[in-house]
């Protein structure tokens, strides 16, 4: 068989086949990034709708009644006042949900000093009961903060 004239198919099928196992086992081969950890989250669509649901009802100033202060002194109602920090200090670390207060207590008690912060939400009537967020609403919040809580 003369290798100078044609294509030699037994090489060219070698490197396909080689090629596609190389795509499935090989040591190069990096899973692609989850779109959903690379979509940007929107604070409107994906945030607001959760803390309107889950905590506006505790944090949030009454206009029509000044006597009635958010809880920890936290707002979630209003940017520049949720970004401030209530009580507890910074509630929202943009950049860092690991920081911040308010991922940690989605989570659980939090442990500050020697004293505890009860982990949230607590229902409004029952706040001695704390009522998990969906782990998808979780896992949002914490992305959102961890891109920068971009929060026009």
């Amino acid at each position: 068989m003369n290798h100078s004239r044609g294509i030699n198919w037994k090489w060219c099928l070698a490197a396909i086949i080689g090629a596609g196992v190389g795509g499935w086992i090989g040591p190069w081969n990096v899973p692609p990034t989850r779109a959903a950890d690379a979509a940007k989250v929107d604070f409107n669509k994906d945030i607001k709708p959760i803390l309107a649901a889950s905590c506006i009802k505790c944090h949030h100033v009454e206009a029509n009644n000044p006597k009635v202060k958010p809880k920890a002194g936290l707002r979630l109602d209003d940017k520049a006042a949720a970004l401030k920090g209530g009580e507890n200090g910074h509630d929202i670390v943009p950049g860092s949900a690991k920081d911040s207060l308010l991922y940690q207590l989605l989570l659980g008690p939090v442990k500050k000093g020697d004293d505890e912060i009860a982990a949230m939400p607590r229902p409004a009537d029952k706040k001695d009961q704390w009522k998990s967020l969906p782990q998808d609403q979780i896992d949002l919040i914490k992305r959102w903060i961890d891109q920068g809580a971009d929060w026009p």
